[in-house]
């Protein structure tokens, strides 16, 4: 299982949010792809003409929304700027995005108190009933994967992410050391996470 993969209870791919699903819906300004907002990047030119994502939504100016796929970030700045713009720029700044935000949403869950810290914490909620977002970093030992593979397999609805490294969850979630678990257990705070985890999936953000 590679990094920024999701898997559901028993191993089955995820595949996200659908059109059928409620929300607000914007273009693709390159591949005119419709879909939630949530899904997509925005871009926003400054008045000397220079892009930059606005994830949040939050900038002033219209914005344009496009896929968050580097090939069509790349085709969209190339028709706005010509084949000189500064294409790398921006690419490395939705990847680094993409990640803070995510650790953002990791210390907001953490900061709300529905955020479960370790295997063992997530594997007592489940058993209690809570159905947590699972977060797995990516270079945990492979020990700790069996008994979380065994756990999913055992509750067919949980959800887990492959992502980062044990360092930067633990500095996300406050503690003094490596984390390799999370499960964040608040549907709108879940919710939330899963958006950027999507952009982050597609995006192939590594940073």
């Amino acid at each position: 299982m590679g990094p920024g993969r999701c898997v559901k209870g028993g191993g089955a791919k995820g595949d996200g949010v659908t059109d059928a699903e409620e929300g607000v819906f914007r273009q693709c300004a390159v591949t005119r792809t419709r879909r939630r907002k949530e899904h997509l990047l925005r871009l926003v030119s400054d008045p000397q003409g220079q892009w930059t994502v606005d994830l949040p939504g939050r900038l002033p100016g219209r914005g344009v929304h496009v896929l968050p796929d580097p090939q069509v970030v790349r085709r969209f700045l190339q028709r706005r700027g010509g084949a000189m713009v500064a294409v790398d720029p921006l690419l490395e700044q939705v990847g680094k995005a993409l990640t803070s935000r995510i650790l953002d949403g990791i210390g907001l869950a953490r900061r709300a108190g529905c955020l479960q810290r370790g295997l063992r914490d997530v594997s007592e909620g489940v058993a209690a009933g809570a159905k947590p977002l699972i977060l797995l970093a990516a270079d945990t030992a492979q020990h700790t994967r069996q008994k979380l593979q065994q756990l999913l397999h055992r509750h067919a609805a949980l959800e887990m992410w492959e992502l980062l490294d044990r360092e930067r969850f633990g500095n996300a979630c406050g503690s003094s050391g490596p984390v390799a678990v999370l499960g964040v257990t608040e549907l709108r705070m879940a919710e939330r996470l899963r958006h950027d985890l999507l952009r982050w999936r597609e995006f192939g953000a590594s940073v």
